[in-house]
């Protein structure tokens, strides 16, 4: 039997690695198939494995740009999806998706066909009068924080703003370790750091480049992955070049097998403003151990309950000193990966957080 048109969910992203928002749109899209909506995952850029992932699921997935970031083509590519799906609900993930279905909105509504709801899944407020304007167009604003509530009014986004708290789920996902290693040109009997960041001037990645060649002066023995793509690519491969930290620096545009790496990691790190820390809902669910510069993202995320350690920004050297500290004390990193856990299970515990989401869509 065909699915009711009320029961129809379009979901716009972009492509993403499978942690933070990639992650949390893929339990998501599980969460609204299994309370009986017939959901379809719109994806407006290239990169990342995500579409993939959703596939393998058994979720509709629309591809509808090979480009790397959002443009117009997108949007014109997803009215031509909302004809063909009519959907009750179309739920946006991130701020980057929110000018494409603007246009989209604005078009369906001046060739007068039945309406639909629009919603904002935002873990950062939008940035900029496009971008906000775009986000006041939409009925309701699912917001990870409060800190996002709060600047999102600041901003003058006039939409109805819920609290919907993301969902922090470990990866069942089992991998050898020297399989890995091997697959990824690590060394099994180095500890291993992780950052995830797009690379653009929000991630300031600048400050983790210049870590790791601070904790290069007190521990040579560690190896850093960083995982992320972007405009400042080229410019940030030079800089690891001029501070000869690239032999012990490996970067990957994207990485699919990030669910199996994490529980491989000894240490996270994150020196920006990420969207959801990059992988910071992950490794509290790992219990991994966390050193991040002091963002909205990472406050919101790791509290002040020692699920991990936040920095300053200024000095820079306190990112390196508090990562050798965590790496050297044993102590203090079995401390943080108990609160990490804890906090995992009671403020962002998976069930709670995905009934809530549900809940917000079939109330809109």
């Amino acid at each position: 039997m065909p699915a009711s048109p009320h029961t129809r969910l379009l979901m716009v992203a972009c492509e993403h690695d499978p942690v933070g928002v990639g992650r949390q749109i893929e339990l998501a899209a599980a969460a609204f198939q299994a309370a009986g909506w017939q959901v379809t995952v719109a994806v407006l850029t290239s990169g990342g494995s995500l579409a993939d992932r959703l596939g393998k699921a058994g979720t509709s997935v629309v591809r509808l740009s090979r480009r790397p970031r959002p443009d117009a083509s997108a949007a014109f590519r997803l009215l031509a999806t909302l004809q063909r799906e009519r959907p009750a609900v179309v739920l946006g993930w991130g701020r980057e998706t929110a000018c494409p279905l603007a246009v989209a909105r604005q078009c369906w509504r001046a060739a007068g066909r039945p309406p639909y709801r629009t919603l904002l899944r935002l873990d950062q407020p939008p940035q900029g009068w496009l971008e906000t304007t775009a986000v006041a167009a939409a009925e309701r604003l699912l917001v990870t924080a409060e800190s996002v509530a709060d600047r999102c009014r600041r901003s003058q986004a006039t939409g109805q703003i819920r609290l919907v708290p993301p969902a922090a789920s470990p990866f069942a996902d089992v991998s050898n370790r020297e399989r890995l290693a091997t697959q990824l040109e690590l060394d099994p009997a180095k500890p291993w750091t992780l950052c995830v960041a797009p690379l653009v001037a929000e991630s300031r990645l600048e400050r983790l480049l210049w870590g790791i060649d601070q904790m290069g002066v007190a521990r040579q023995d560690l190896e850093h992955i960083l995982v992320g793509s972007g405009r400042l690519k080229r410019r940030l491969l030079r800089r690891a070049r001029v501070e000869e930290i690239d032999g012990w620096l490996h970067w990957f545009d994207h990485l699919p097998c990030l669910p199996e790496l994490l529980p491989q990691i000894q240490l996270v790190l994150q020196p920006g403003s990420v969207a959801y820390g990059g992988c910071l809902p992950e490794a509290l669910a790992h219990g991994l151990p966390v050193v991040a510069v002091t963002s909205p993202e990472s406050r919101d995320l790791l509290g002040e309950e020692g699920a991990g350690r936040l920095v300053p920004p200024v000095p820079e050297s306190e990112l390196a000193r508090r990562a050798i500290q965590m790496l050297e004390d044993r102590e203090q990193a079995d401390a943080c990966a108990t609160a990490a856990r804890a906090r995992a299970a009671t403020v962002f515990a998976v069930q709670p957080a995905l009934a809530a989401l549900v809940e917000a869509i079939e109330t809109v």
